[in-house]
């Protein structure tokens, strides 16, 4: 039997998954919605598109049940929507910069102009916290968040993310 090294054991998923190979122009979207639902259909329709969710009812179902359970805003203007469920072999994350605030229940009361839907299998919960603390870290600073909401374009947007 051959001994498989520690690189070859690590999975798409694994901590070593980067914030670079998750976030590129095509799945960073710049909207105008106001409202919630707006722009979660958005997100789920381009999570569609890209190929990452074929179960498409399952997933928003998903999506749905979560924001119902409690708001995925954090606070600091920042929404992580998410789905972990089965038949999606890898994570995704498809990001979305408002040029307007969107009332989004968010604890400190302030509009969500940044929102993360993250989408994955449902059995890795190592590798869907590590990208959560990847996700914040990259938008922790104030300099870095304020950058985002001048940007003009999507290429732009994944460039500061992944920086």
């Amino acid at each position: 039997m051959m001994a498989v090294s520690p690189n070859e054991q690590k999975s798409k998923n694994s901590p070593a998954m980067k914030l670079r190979d998750l976030i590129k122009g095509t799945t960073v979207l710049l909207l105008e919605e106001r409202r919630k639902g707006d722009v979660l259909e958005i997100l789920v329709d381009k999570a569609v598109e890209l190929g990452f969710v074929t179960d498409v009812p399952v997933f928003r179902s998903a999506i749905d049940a979560r924001e119902a359970l409690c708001a995925t805003a954090i606070g600091d203007e920042i929404a992580i929507p998410h789905a972990k469920i089965p038949g999606i072999p890898a994570f995704f994350v498809i990001t979305a910069v408002m040029r307007n605030g969107v009332e989004w229940d968010a604890p400190d009361q302030n509009p969500v102009r940044i929102v993360f839907l993250i989408g994955g299998p449902d059995n890795d919960q190592k590798a869907y916290l590590g990208l959560l603390g990847m996700i914040l870290k990259a938008v922790k600073n104030v300099d870095r968040k304020e950058s985002l909401f001048r940007s003009r374009s999507t290429t732009e947007i994944a460039s500061i993310l992944t920086q």
